[in-house]
């Protein structure tokens, strides 16, 4: 005697549903857009690194004025103004 049953499906057919779910909850997802925002915090830095980078690494205007006072042998700095200066930066 031999048995049927129906309700059954092919096992193919459930895989290829299964299969076309995924691809549906994917292309969902893929239409979300990130999005970014800044915090006031954040722009007020980005603001003021471009203020940095746009600063010469050296200020040639100073450079100048302290080589010609050397030259002219006008240059003159006290051994106590440099001690207090190095001392104060070890602290």
């Amino acid at each position: 005697m031999s048995m049927r049953i129906n309700s059954v499906r092919n096992p193919y057919e459930v895989y290829q549903t299964q299969r076309n779910n995924n691809v549906s909850r994917l292309s969902r997802a893929e239409e979300k857009k990130d999005i970014v925002a800044l915090s006031e915090q954040a722009k007020d830095y980005q603001v003021a690194s471009r203020a940095l980078k746009a600063l010469p690494d050296v200020r040639q205007d100073k450079i100048s004025e302290i080589q010609s006072k050397i030259e002219s042998g006008n240059y003159n700095v006290s051994s106590m103004d440099l001690a207090a200066k190095l001392l104060g930066k070890m602290e």
